[in-house]
C-alpha cells in the first residue's frame, strides 16, 4: 500500500480506504493507477470487458476487492 500511495501521491491509509470501499475511487485516481502500473486506459477497458484475460492471481485479487464493495459503490464504478 505504501508503494501505491507513493506513486499516487496519497497516504497508504487512502489506498486502504479505496481498496476497502470506504472512499470513492475517482476516475483521475484510476488513470494515475493505470499510468503508474504501466497500463493504458484501452488495456483497462479490454481487461474489464474480458477481451484480454487477466492472470488468475490478479483476477482472484480483484474479485475479493469487488466482493467487499457495497452495491452503491459498484454502480459508481460501472460508469468508468
Amino acid at each position: 500500500m505504501r508503494r501505491a500511495g507513493d506513486l499516487l501521491g496519497v497516504s497508504d491509509s487512502t489506498i486502504s480506504h479505496l481498496e476497502n470501499g470506504r472512499a470513492d475511487l475517482q476516475p483521475e485516481i484510476v488513470m494515475r493507477l493505470l499510468f503508474n502500473y504501466g497500463y493504458s486506459f484501452e488495456q483497462f477497458i479490454s481487461m474489464s470487458s474480458g477481451k484480454i484475460e487477466l492472470p488468475q492471481s490478479l483476477r482472484r485479487e480483484c474479485l475479493e476487492i469487488i466482493k467487499r464493495l457495497d452495491e452503491e459503490k459498484l454502480k459508481g464504478y460501472q460508469s468508468l
